[in-house]
């Protein structure tokens, strides 16, 4: 659950996302539209639905990107479990994207793998030499370290004319995966082609936050582009004033705000003293309404500042027993880790050692309420049933209800819903152009 949502605030800040192990099989890679209402997936599962899992199977790999990009965009099948591949294509502009997760060098069987694997991407660029080329992923290879995957990614990158960013002057990465907070590594990478590089690349960074419960960390490449954007219509969330969520305290500053707002509204006695029921005077009429819309501003505007407002539903993680017993330890671990990085982020040390143990106690945390979580609801429902909250009782159950499900967003290789619209349409229309519907027909296909 947590995962999905820091997956939401990644798809916030790009256009385009590169996603590796998200442990989907081809049955559930529908899910991934669920992320974002913004964005449109295709992916690819490490494993078959069929297949018996044995051991750590292959994360599988998808990419996302924002529904307002203007491109003509066209998966494109790579017949790989580990390779996932779309072209981006605007005007001029040709764009193949490639996302990767690449094995780790552990014997002989993973390094010939680790080949196979470049002999698809290299297949994919051959098909598409008229393109712009974007491959990034988990490639598990540091430039920095000697060994044999090493070698052989420098020798594909030559051959294939592929520069990685991490070697350009504007990149600004020190690790993206770690081990445990001690041992750190570039292994996340982007490649790109020469002709990308020297003309669309402009940065690359990589952040690290507390709130990643993963051991890789997210990294972003600055691309310009030039790519109009379709205007989409946005439902925009309007907050209100959560009265239930009110305490004792938030009720008494209302109150106060109210009547000192109320004390500065000038009263129209004389409007209010008429007695006429059929007044048509239209002065009066406009000094009452005034008067109204003076009440109702000093009601809304002292709800705004001292009562709790709704959010908008999806805009963060539904955790049971969150605030409980997991915000405290984020509370204490944002603030190491805000040391830790103005100390220069050093890997020894008292700062450093604080740092490990609360990230560590965190992420725990967190863990403990996603095995407890059922025990946890079951409690709030007993407590909300026998304090006779039932408002919190029916909010519970709504909150465990709300469960988006995944639907297929690339159909027969089409993305924009209007194209999928007319597919479907043009279908329908076969169908039902192929069956007789004229009374002689029907009776002639009787007759045989």
């Amino acid at each position: 659950m947590l995962k999905k949502y820091y997956i939401r605030r990644i798809l916030s800040s790009c256009d385009i996302l590169f996603l590796q192990e998200h442990w989907l099989a081809d049955g559930q890679l529908a899910c991934l539209t669920s992320l974002s209402a913004d964005h449109v997936a295709v992916g690819i599962s490490g494993f078959d639905d069929s297949d018996v899992l044995r051991g750590r199977p292959y994360g599988g790999c998808a990419i996302i990107w924002r529904r307002t990009l203007n491109f003509k965009i066209s998966p494109v099948v790579t017949n790989s479990r580990r390779v996932c591949a779309t072209l981006f294509e605007s005007g001029d502009i040709k764009l193949l994207c490639v996302c990767v997760y690449m094995p780790y060098e552990s014997d002989a069987s993973s390094t010939i793998e680790f080949q196979y694997q470049l002999s698809v991407i290299d297949t994919l660029l051959e098909q598409h030499s008229n393109c712009f080329t974007l491959v990034g992923g988990d490639f598990n290879v540091d430039f920095s370290r000697n060994w044999s995957n090493t070698l052989t990614l420098n020798e594909f990158c030559a051959s294939a004319d592929l520069f990685p960013v991490t070697r350009s002057e504007c990149s600004k990465v020190d690790y993206t995966h770690h081990l445990c907070m001690k041992y750190f590594s570039t292994i996340d990478h982007f490649l790109v082609s020469e002709s990308l590089h020297m003309s669309a690349v402009k940065d690359q960074f990589v952040v690290h936050d507390v709130d990643n419960t993963s051991d890789h960390d997210p990294l972003y490449l600055v691309l310009q582009l030039c790519v109009t954007r379709l205007r989409l219509s946005d439902i925009k969330h309007v907050p209100r004033p959560a009265w239930a969520k009110a305490s004792d305290k938030n009720i008494s500053d209302y109150k106060d705000m109210l009547r000192a707002s109320l004390n500065d509204i000038v009263i129209p006695k004389d409007v209010l003293l008429c007695n006429n029921h059929m007044c048509c005077d239209n002065d009066r009429l406009e000094k009452l309404n005034i008067y109204a819309s003076l009440i109702t501003d000093a009601c809304v505007r002292s709800a705004t500042c001292t009562i709790p407002s709704t959010i908008q539903r999806g805009s963060r993680g539904n955790v049971p027993g969150w605030m409980e017993f997991v915000a405290p330890f984020r509370e204490k671990s944002i603030f190491w880790h805000n040391l830790w990085v103005q100390q220069g982020r050093p890997h020894d040390g008292i700062v450093a050692n604080i740092m490990r143990t609360t990230r560590a106690r965190y992420h725990a945390a967190i863990q403990r309420v996603r095995r407890n979580e059922a025990d946890i609801v079951n409690n709030r429902f007993a407590t909300a049933i026998s304090k006779n909250r039932h408002r919190d009782f029916w909010r519970d159950v709504k909150q465990l209800r709300c469960q988006r499900k995944g639907v297929c967003s690339v159909i027969d290789g089409l993305t924009n819903s209007v194209d999928i619209a007319d597919l479907f349409a043009g279908k329908y229309r076969e169908l039902y152009t192929s069956v007789a519907y004229d009374s002689s027909d029907m009776q002639v296909i009787c007759d045989e």
